[in-house]
């Protein structure tokens, strides 16, 4: 008899280990996924590290390429721009295939612009002054082309900072992170300026 009830006692108590154990087990188990769901992982933060601001979101297109600053000069360069003045780091362009025309672009360097570009220059700034007299150039801010109206401007951008007279109105939209304008000859654009702060 006492034996069996010595038995009983240690099958309970083996009985009761096992089930103890089972359930730090599944606790560890929940732990764990608790950690891997509330916790961000690595890579989840690289991503938001990488990502860029919103007010830094736009997009240069030039002949069906789309870039953002700062930009290669030599994409302006390759295509025929030639450099006809200079201040500073503000550089002037002209092109033969627009010859009314003007490009300036501000060089991202510590020093004036001595006449050499780098071999990997850049700019902090593109300004493209196209003439009526010349074809459009294939040259685009979020989608804002030559061929908008101001209509279609206000559309893309929304009325901001709008001012301007009867002959040639503009939009200026300025923030911490970029100022542009766009300006307008009987309604159509005529100049854009897009300028990225250092």
């Amino acid at each position: 008899m006492g034996g069996k009830k010595k038995k009983k006692i240690l099958l309970v108590c083996i009985c009761s280990i096992s089930i103890l154990s089972l359930l730090g087990c599944s606790k560890k188990i929940d732990n764990k996924g608790d950690n891997s769901v509330n916790k961000p992982s690595s890579s989840d933060e690289s991503i938001k590290q990488e990502s860029p601001k919103k007010d830094k979101d736009i997009i240069v297109s030039y002949k069906g390429s789309s870039y953002s600053l700062p930009m290669d000069v030599n994409f302006f360069l390759n295509d025929g721009w030639k450099v006809s003045g200079s201040v500073a780091h503000t550089v002037d362009f002209s092109n033969d295939q627009y010859p009314n025309s003007l490009l300036e672009l501000r060089l991202c360097r510590e020093n004036a612009f001595d006449g050499v570009f780098t071999k990997e220059e850049q700019t902090r700034q593109v300004k493209i002054i196209n003439s009526e007299k010349d074809a459009k150039i294939d040259f685009s801010i979020n989608g804002i082309s030559f061929d908008s109206t101001k209509e279609e401007v206000l559309q893309i951008l929304g009325e901001k900072n709008q001012s301007g007279d009867k002959l040639r109105s503009f939009i200026n939209i300025e923030d911490k992170e970029y100022r542009l304008e766009i300006s307008f000859t009987s309604n159509k654009v005529s100049m854009m300026d897009l300028y990225l702060y250092e």
